[in-house]
């Protein structure tokens, strides 16, 4: 379409919805911007860059474009809804909800606005609401994508309700409706481990590099281990940004590798610095915590000489049943399936200890249930291994809005304990990878301190 008329903005508008469900962000933020340049007008266009960008997470902007959608058209349910998750992550939690709200009164079966209502937890207390998210008529007309939103909020409001054996069987349809739309991700995953692995065998230090102004910090590990914690937790420090879960270092790899295999020299400490989108001027340190830049660990430690990386991890079933519960779409889709989640952890577990082997100064294990039950002690090994002061203001941070689980705990900000172990709580459900642990050799020497709890 586009081929045949360059200047149609709607056509623009729906690639870069197509691109945003394949995964490709940035090539669909282009092509929204392209479609709003062609005819700013377009609100459903306002509308969806607002989304893209929020997956980005580039908050402030994207709410900008949303409220820019909702001035356009004020009746498109979408905006209001999509606004209501952008103020969430921001931490205005009342509004998200008004906003949310908004949206069902707009459109009573927008599944979406169930998904992050039953997040934000009125739900639980709006009788009409509730039972109008459990009734047969709003399964009809909804598309795959939008049920899977309806079972996983069902699921949230289950287990408010401590009713832990129905929330389970509508996670398993969620994540199932899920893997039949996206897939999985696990091979391609497993395969960059290895072949990153392989490539950082092959090509060792590069000592002749400078060392840069600013240090970069990666923070990795699973989703749901802690690293946007951390994250709050270092930036007490005022001489370090906070940059998220960017994709600076994957362009730079990209870049570093094609320059590679062309004979040519390439810096990549450079080239990371140079993607990062945030003014880093002034800063000394530089963090960031996409989860998947453990697969990059091998490069990181061999080509980037001032960085450093703070693995995270936690109680393997934990993490496991926190990553099943979240609706994380087209991302990390071997979430999906709690036999593939158990086989990766067991996977990466033991790649960042075969990277500790050889880059010990340069690796840091952080153990999210210490850092949650005994954070003065955990906080301060931490602090003491990036050479920083051990001071009070790092003990109770500002904790990222998005790491907060429900509205019930927006008065605190406070490190939430009672996730510790909570997978007993759905011991059936992850009978699976109970299953895979207790016959794994490797999982027992890597995971001495759970296996007791485990068995």
């Amino acid at each position: 379409a586009i081929d045949l008329k360059p200047d149609f903005a709607m056509a623009h508008s729906n690639l870069g919805t197509i691109l945003r469900d394949l995964g490709k962000l940035q090539e669909a933020e282009l092509s929204t911007r392209k479609a709003i340049e062609l005819n700013p007008d377009l609100a459903k266009a306002q509308s969806n860059l607002g989304t893209i960008l929020l997956d980005l997470g580039k908050l402030k902007e994207a709410e900008l474009f949303a409220r820019k959608a909702i001035d356009l058209q004020p009746d498109l349910a979408i905006s209001h809804s999509t606004l209501g998750l952008i103020l969430r992550d921001l931490g205005n939690f009342k509004e998200a909800e008004l906003s949310t709200r908004k949206a069902i009164d707009l459109q009573p079966d927008l599944a979406q606005a169930y998904y992050a209502l039953s997040i934000l937890n009125p739900l639980c207390d709006n009788k009409n609401l509730k039972e109008r998210l459990f009734s047969e008529s709003i399964l009809k007309d909804q598309t795959k994508k939008e049920l899977v939103d309806i079972y996983f909020a069902r699921a949230y409001i289950l287990e408010e309700n401590n009713n832990f054996s129905q929330a389970s069987d509508f996670l398993k349809k969620a994540n199932n409706l899920n893997r039949n739309i996206y897939g999985s991700n696990y091979s391609v995953i497993s395969q960059k481990i290895e072949s990153c692995y392989q490539d950082c065998e092959d090509n060792k230090f590069d000592i002749h590099q400078k060392r840069n102004v600013q240090i970069p910090i990666f923070i990795v590990g699973f989703p749901r281990s802690g690293k946007t914690m951390t994250e709050s937790i270092l930036a007490c420090n005022n001489k370090l940004i906070k940059c998220g879960e960017n994709f600076a270092l994957e362009k730079a790899i990209k870049i570093y590798m094609e320059a590679k295999k062309n004979s040519l020299k390439a810096n990549l400490s450079k080239l990371y610095l140079d993607n990062i989108e945030e003014d880093i001027f002034g800063k000394s340190f530089v963090c960031t915590t996409n989860p998947m830049n453990y697969i990059y660990t091998g490069l990181i430690t061999s080509q980037i000489p001032t960085a450093k990386i703070i693995y995270c991890y936690r109680n393997p079933l934990d993490n496991i049943k926190e990553i099943y519960k979240k609706n994380l779409d087209r991302r990390h889709t071997y979430s999906c399936s709690i036999v593939e989640s158990a086989k990766l952890y067991i996977e990466v577990h033991s790649l960042m200890k075969e990277y500790q082997k050889s880059f010990s100064s340069k690796i840091y294990f952080l153990n999210y249930d210490n850092l949650v039950t005994n954070n003065e002690e955990e906080i301060k090994h931490l602090l003491n291994w990036l050479g920083w002061r051990n001071e009070s203001k790092y003990i109770e941070p500002n904790l990222d809005p998005t790491t907060i689980k429900t509205k019930r705990n927006v008065d605190s900000y406070k490190i939430n304990k009672n996730e510790i172990s909570s997978w007993r709580k759905y011991r059936d459900l992850l009978k699976p990878a109970i299953q895979i642990f207790n016959s794994s050799t490797k999982f027992k020497l890597l995971f001495k301190q759970y296996v007791e709890e485990i068995v």
